[in-house]
């Protein structure tokens, strides 16, 4: 960085000023370097001449309780730059603003050496839009040295660089000594920046599961990208694009999802999308808080835990859409986990990431993560007494960027730095992680970052492709896996799929690749994996319809037309939170450990064999509806159940249940034309909203139901 903008304005004050204004924005990014190097990176191209950095604790600014002390070894022909900067903090700014950048510093050096101050923009690419510079003498007193420039139009992140040049510019041998670094300006825009409001209670109905331990949990991973254009965030389709159109025959998802039940401020008209009957399809974002709510709020009506909500590295380490669109999932995450009683998680997938950057996830878990207080949530998944967090991506084969050193020096920091460590770490590893081999590196690191990990999750999604291979990859796998984490004393998360498919994304490969075989799939992974040991399960994927591994609600009734897609057989399109549930009952012994699929009674009034935690009055399915609906409702105990349903005048339409009912799950179809219960007569109901009311005991809960002819 040789050439700098000639148009800056430039303070030079003796002694350290405290009469700035504005905020200092290095404030959240250790600026006073109390937390030493963190935020801060030292470096030296190329890395063998030996220049260092180190934290001191003498030889201090005004003030101050920590410094760094820069020691420059003299310069070779090879030497191409070095430098003490924040390049990956990603400290935000607002456009068209200015700032200053100082910093205070001294030299221990008999030869007359400068500091050059470099402050400069990035845009959201994180490309250097201006830099602006400036070269000062140092003594062997504290000076405060800035520039000041005004921010572009498109920044969206500055840093500061701090390097030792001689009297004609050139890098230059000595010692630097730098305390107190500011950057002086209004805070970041406000279009990144993430609000969390105060968190919704529990609702009525829902008990909270266990938050402190993994154990006999099955989680599910939560992508949460799909996104719409006037959404929330309003960035365009994503997700459902490809080649950055969502149009039949440009479509990146194989699944259709099931809207009937979603309200019409939920709903975005796919363009172009048209099901068999020649209505418009529908797809949902995640960017829409009741959209997540309903997510959560299905995750509790069928017995799932929490998820693992996917934070990733390229959408968030630049200070722009990316992140503001997961900050804003994260945040209808942890209401939905606080309105349900279910618990969650961070992953970060460093699928993508370059070398060099694992610093930048660091820089966004310190400063998303941290200082907004995620990991101090009560929703938070606790395990061993510490909150988990988890990263995903490490040692695979597929040519990824960034190294296993990198890997292991950002698993060392989430454990072991005393500003931000003291978290229980989970690991996404390759299906070859312990034997160094197949999808995995064949690399000794690996194995030391497992050893240093605390949780291991192998990923199998693909991995096996029909139900008859899956006993003997349990016993080939998962058993010695799980036996090697035994050994080295860590915790085993091993991963199921329910199916898989990518064909609109990648047309090479079949549609519907890997059969679902009406769930028999995925329940052959629960009992193999439970009986060789698994006591714990990750559920790949709840929401991932790209690549056909989810398991929210999707229609057998998909568009039609140069996009094809599949569905779930017939089957409900509830079948796969439902035996998500009834894999985790078995996990926790809550029925019998079986190979057979279990048997889904879907009868009026008859119980399930699995008996439920609490009172619960379920979203009546579908709705709207015409003419017949289904309700489901759980009692935990023998007791009088009365459900009526009601006009908007508070009138009572019919009784559904009046009965004395023992404990178990049931449903009930209401029906317009008069059903299976006292449910009135379709020439009485008109259109419109209507009220189911479940009375049992001290339980009293409504629900809205609508009729739509």
């Amino acid at each position: 960085m040789r050439h700098f903008i000639k148009n800056f304005f430039i303070l030079l004050i003796a002694g350290w000023c405290t009469s700035f204004a504005q905020n200092n924005i290095l404030n959240a990014y250790n600026g006073n370097f109390a937390s030493g190097l963190d935020y801060w990176r030292f470096f030296e191209v190329p890395t063998s001449l030996g220049s260092t950095a180190t934290v001191i604790d003498t030889d201090l600014a005004q003030g101050a309780t920590k410094a760094i002390l820069v020691k420059y070894v003299p310069p070779k022909s090879t030497l191409q730059d070095r430098a003490l900067d924040n390049w990956s903090a990603n400290v935000g700014v607002a456009p068209s603003q200015k700032y200053t950048a100082s910093v205070q510093a001294m030299t221990t050096s008999a030869d007359t050496v400068k500091i050059r101050l470099t402050f400069g923009f990035f845009d959201n690419g994180k490309n250097v839009i201006t830099q602006v510079g400036l070269d000062s003498t140092l003594t062997s007193s504290y000076q405060t040295f800035s520039v000041s420039d005004t921010s572009p139009s498109n920044a969206v992140t500055c840093w500061v660089a701090f390097r030792l040049v001689d009297g004609k510019g050139n890098l230059a041998a000595g010692t630097m000594i730098v305390d107190n670094a500011q950057i002086l300006g209004p805070n970041a825009a406000s279009q990144t920046d993430t609000t969390y409001p105060a968190n919704p209670p529990l609702d009525s109905g829902y008990t909270q599961v266990n938050r402190s331990t993994l154990t006999n949990k099955i989680m599910c991973g939560y992508q949460g990208w799909f996104a719409a254009p006037s959404d929330p965030i309003n960035r365009g389709w994503y997700h459902y694009e490809l080649g950055n159109t969502f149009t039949p025959g440009n479509c990146d998802i194989d699944f259709w999802p099931d809207m009937s039940e979603m309200g019409s401020d939920e709903k975005y008209a796919a363009p172009g999308f048209v099901t068999q009957s020649g209505a418009q399809a529908y797809v949902f974002s995640d960017q829409n808080r009741t959209t997540v709510f309903r997510h959560f709020q299905w995750m509790a009506d069928y017995g799932i835990d929490g998820v693992f909500i996917q934070r990733f590295a390229t959408e968030v380490m630049n200070n722009g859409p990316g992140l503001r669109q997961f900050n804003n999932v994260l945040a209808n995450c942890i209401a939905g986990a606080h309105k349900y009683g279910r618990t969650f998680a961070v992953m970060y997938d460093l699928s993508g990431m370059q070398a060099g950057q694992w610093q930048e996830v660091l820089a966004d878990f310190r400063t998303q993560i941290v200082n907004n207080k995620i990991l101090q949530d009560s929703c938070y998944l606790h395990h061993n007494g510490k909150p988990v967090v988890a990263v995903w991506g490490i040692g695979f084969n597929d040519g990824r960027l960034y190294t296993l050193t990198e890997c292991l020096q950002l698993i060392d920091s989430l454990k072991s730095n005393p500003q931000y460590g003291g978290n229980t770490v989970m690991i996404g590893v390759p299906t070859g992680w312990r034997t160094l081999n197949n999808d995995a590196l064949n690399n000794d690191t690996l194995t030391t970052i497992a050893l240093q990990a605390d949780i291991i999750s192998p990923w199998f999604v693909g991995r096996f492709s029909d139900s008859s291979s899956i006993p003997i990859f349990a016993n080939t796998n998962v058993e010695p896996d799980n036996n090697w984490c035994k050994t080295n004393k860590k915790d085993y998360l091993p991963v199921v799929f329910a199916g898989s498919s990518w064909h609109n994304s990648h047309p090479t490969y079949p549609l519907n690749q890997i059969p679902r075989l009406g769930g028999n799939f995925l329940w052959t992974q629960y009992y193999n994996f439970i009986r060789v040991g698994a006591t714990m399960l990750y559920q790949a994927m709840f929401d991932e319809m790209n690549e056909g591994t989810q398991i929210i609600k999707c229609t057998n009734d998909p568009p039609v037309g140069a996009s094809s897609f599949v569905t779930y057989e017939g089957l409900p399109s509830d079948q796969y939170l439902w035996l998500v549930g009834q894999g985790d009952r078995m996990l926790n012994k809550q029925i019998p450990l079986s190979s057979n699929l279990p048997s889904r009674v879907t009868a009026v009034s008859k119980q399930e064999t699995v008996l439920p935690g609490g009172f619960k009055l379920m979203q009546n399915y579908p709705n709207p509806f015409n003419p017949t609906t289904i309700i489901n409702y759980s009692v935990p105990k023998s007791c009088l159940v009365t459900i009526k349903v009601y006009d908007v005048m508070g009138r009572v339409i019919g009784t559904l249940v009046n009965a004395e009912k023992s404990a178990g799950n049931y449903s009930v179809q209401f029906s317009a034309q008069g059903g299976s219960a006292s449910g009135g007569n379709e020439n009485q109901l008109a259109s419109g909203i209507y009220f189911y009311r479940m009375q049992a005991g001290d339980f009293i809960a409504t629900k809205k139901l609508i009729l739509l002819k």
